[in-house]
């Protein structure tokens, strides 16, 4: 009888602990819940409800981005600017809020403009996302909290200068995640083009994504969740993580997530990106990646299956190997391979 208690209250224990560990992220990672309505006055995501409840902004205007997407901008003259996209209805739809201002402050410790950057981390040391914190972007701090997302900027003293807040696309799932921290990051940037010159430090913060991190915040538990691609001519592949915007980074192992590896490529589907050599973009057929890059050899060679035949141009630079792949001759529907060498 004693040994029938002492086992029915350690699986009441076991219970209990798993209740609380399935409800920790709630209660425990959560600092502030009030962001949005803190800096618009409303809860409502809408162009028309900023209006209504904020008048009429210092400065309106649009732009377009890549891909037809029209954006509205709404500028406050005390440090808020309002970004919409616009959909085929004739309304707009939230994209983001940035804050440039000391005036909103958020919670009980005042995290906002001004704020120091150890202040953040030790604020946001348990959210979600807070370990892959400046993988992509030096300066940029990226957190979700309160069903928010936020991206912090700071200036050469290590303060906070600009807050940029929008929602995941789904809460705590994992195009969530790959919405706040690669999406919201490229939108937020998106003014800038990468260039000849930048596209290296680009190529280095993917490389640097290390697979254990990448996959605790796309809340990915085992190599199971995750694909599988080959290598060119060879009978063995490694994980990809797709990390949004057709971009998969490649690792080397297939059986178990590992905390540090590293990619050993950047696979790019998408031709909706700068990313490429020279002027080459995926999506190309060989004639167009030629066109804007330089003739070269058209290769034939295998992945997985020797019987089965991909067809490649490569090229080189001072750091990277570009692989230009496509299972038809004339490089029709090409995919782009980037690795280090």
């Amino acid at each position: 009888m004693k040994y029938k208690f002492i086992l029915f209250v350690l699986a009441g224990l076991i219970i209990l602990g798993f209740i609380w560990n399935s409800k920790k992220y709630v209660y425990y990672t959560t600092y502030f819940n009030g962001y949005y309505f803190k800096v618009a006055g409303t809860e409502e995501q809408t162009y028309e409800s900023v209006l209504e409840t904020n008048g009429f902004p210092e400065t309106t205007w649009e732009e377009e981005k890549k891909g037809s997407v029209i954006l509205k901008y709404l500028k406050y003259g005390d440090g808020r600017l309002f970004v919409f996209k616009a959909i085929p209805n004739g309304n707009y739809t939230f994209c983001r809020v940035e804050v440039t201002s000391s005036d909103y402050l958020f919670g009980r410790k005042k995290i906002g403009v001004g704020t120091e950057r150890k202040k953040i981390d030790q604020t946001y040391k348990n959210s979600y996302g807070s370990l892959i914190q400046d993988t992509l972007h030096k300066e940029i701090y990226h957190v979700e909290d309160g069903k928010c997302a936020l991206q912090f900027y700071f200036d050469g003293e290590e303060r906070v200068n600009k807050i940029i807040i929008c929602n995941p696309d789904i809460y705590h799932s994992n195009n969530g995640w790959k919405s706040l921290y690669y999406q919201i990051s490229k939108e937020a940037d998106d003014s800038t083009e990468v260039t000849e010159g930048s596209s290296y430090t680009l190529y280095e913060k993917y490389f640097g994504l290390k697979q254990g991190e990448l996959a605790r915040s796309m809340n990915i538990k085992s190599a199971d969740e995750l694909g599988k691609e080959g290598f060119l001519n060879s009978h063995f592949g490694g994980i990809t993580i797709d990390v949004g915007e057709g971009i998969y980074m490649q690792y080397s192992n297939t059986d178990s997530i590992l905390e540090d590896m590293l990619p050993c490529g950047i696979i790019i589907e998408s031709d909706n990106t700068e990313l490429g050599f020279m002027g080459a973009r995926a999506g190309m057929n060989f004639g167009e990646i030629q066109n804007n890059a330089y003739p070269a050899e058209v290769k034939k060679g295998y992945i997985y299956n020797e019987e089965i035949d991909v067809y490649y141009l490569e090229y080189f630079d001072e750091f990277y190997r570009y692989l230009y792949l496509s299972y038809n001759p004339e490089g029709s529907d090409s995919w782009l391979l980037v690795e280090k060498y």
